[in-house]
């Protein structure tokens, strides 16, 4: 019969190899790249349960074992994320942080089935204590399946920006201003601010969102131009498929519109979004990003943006 022991080390071998891997996921999926990053969590909390349950270390003092512990997990925390930048990877804080929440969380295991703590009344403190360690180390993967709850609620909404959460949605490049506002709003309460820095293509992206647009006929959108003169602006659409042919140009839509002073109320057919890769049609079922650019801007450009959604 196996016995635990003999179950967490293959997974923590595993698990170990697979930080060192490609994501198994679609990279783009913020849901799955945050269960992704628990799996440090986890991790961390087998190690040092092994540890101190199966090594000579268990039969020293709680504090010795506490301080190891946390070292454990901050010195093979650290020595992943470095090992990790060599080889094309980002070094990340917050893994770091899960690392060593995971090592304290397998203390607190550990502990769980020590004499002394069983004859105490302490232990369902510890039990409490672990629900709050588990709670904040997962955090990152409920906080997200709340958003993706909203966002499904508000659908066919897409973004309208009453809430400063929304803006975790999206991604810039090169823009120097990025926030709610209340200064100009077409619906609702608040709007979004960007304003566009000097570069080639400074931009804006909607990366989270309700992918599938079937039953829907347009795109709606509202800019307001803070310049005193017509503006021109890129609106790009593409759908998953677009990354796997290697995002080439004539393979996505791309739209420049003309955005006179004050408010605009752009509307796009998704009939010539579907029609717009060159030998192929968009699937409109698994849209990817909706993205505002601007061309080699001579100087920075303001806008605002609200109500961003789909319609009959």
């Amino acid at each position: 019969m196996l016995s635990l022991r003999n179950l967490v080390i293959p997974c923590i071998a595993f698990m170990s190899i697979m930080l060192f891997t490609n994501q198994f996921f679609d990279s783009y999926s913020r849901l799955e790249r945050a269960i992704w990053n628990s799996g440090h969590f986890v991790l961390f909390a087998l190690s040092v349960w092994l540890l101190l349950t199966h090594t000579k270390l268990k039969n020293d003092g709680w504090k010795k074992l506490l301080i190891i512990s946390l070292l454990f997990s901050f010195i093979i925390g650290m020595s992943i994320e470095l090992i990790q930048s060599t080889i094309g990877r980002d070094m990340d804080r917050a893994d770091l942080i899960t690392d060593i929440l995971g090592g304290f969380f397998g203390f607190l295991l550990a502990a769980t089935a020590w004499r002394e703590i069983k004859e105490s009344k302490i232990r369902p403190y510890i039990y409490i204590t672990m629900g709050l360690v588990f709670l904040i180390a997962f955090y990152p993967v409920t906080h997200i399946l709340l958003d993706n709850y909203r966002m499904q609620s508000r659908f066919p909404v897409l973004a309208d920006f009453e809430s400063s959460a929304e803006l975790q949605r999206w991604e810039h490049a090169n823009v120097i201003r990025f926030e709610t506002s209340t200064d100009h709003v077409s619906n609702g309460d608040y709007s979004l601010y960007v304003k566009f820095g000097l570069s080639q293509y400074p931009q804006i992206s909607l990366l989270h969102f309700p992918s599938d647009w079937s039953g829907y006929d347009y795109l709606n959108l509202d800019i307001y131009n803070t310049q005193k003169i017509p503006t021109r602006i890129v609106l790009k659409v593409y759908d998953r498929l677009h990354r796997l042919r290697g995002s080439v140009l004539n393979d996505r839509y791309n739209q420049v519109f003309t955005l006179k002073p004050g408010w605009n109320k752009l509307q796009v057919s998704l009939q010539r979004i579907k029609n717009a890769p060159a030998t192929r049609l968009m699937n409109i079922d698994d849209i990817a990003l909706v993205s505002l650019f601007i061309i080699e801007p001579e100087k920075s450009v303001s806008i605002y943006v609200d109500n961003l959604s789909l319609s009959m």
